[in-house]
């Protein structure tokens, strides 16, 4: 199942040696949780062992424990945003490091 992805995307997925018909991208916004459960099922059966997760560099360690806790051994790989840290840039880190909190306390998730 391939699908129309970022060019950044696309290029952080093929520098870490991804060809493009493995590459499966998500369209809607659905909890973490979720997208994890429903992907989990077709990654086991088509035999993918470690899987690359491509996102926005202040959401990849979320991401990466929601797929650890889903059981999927997991790396990241990001667009690289130049320029300097802007207020906007501040408040995702912020927001994404309580997420990363909450989730990690709370247990969030789990399969």
């Amino acid at each position: 199942m391939v699908r129309r992805r970022p060019r950044s995307s696309g290029r952080s997925a093929s520098n870490w040696g991804c060809p493009a018909r493995r590459f499966w991208s998500r369209r809607a916004r659905p909890r973490q949780s979720r997208t994890c459960s429903t992907r989990v099922p077709l990654l086991t059966a088509a035999g993918a062992g470690r899987i690359v997760i491509v996102t926005d560099r202040y959401h990849l360690p979320r991401a990466r424990l929601v797929a650890r806790r889903m059981g999927l051994d997991a790396t990241g790989a990001w667009p690289r945003v130049p320029g300097p840290v802007t207020a906007r840039r501040a408040w995702l880190w912020l927001r994404e490091g309580g997420a990363y909190l909450g989730y990690a306390v709370q247990g969030r998730g789990r399969g």
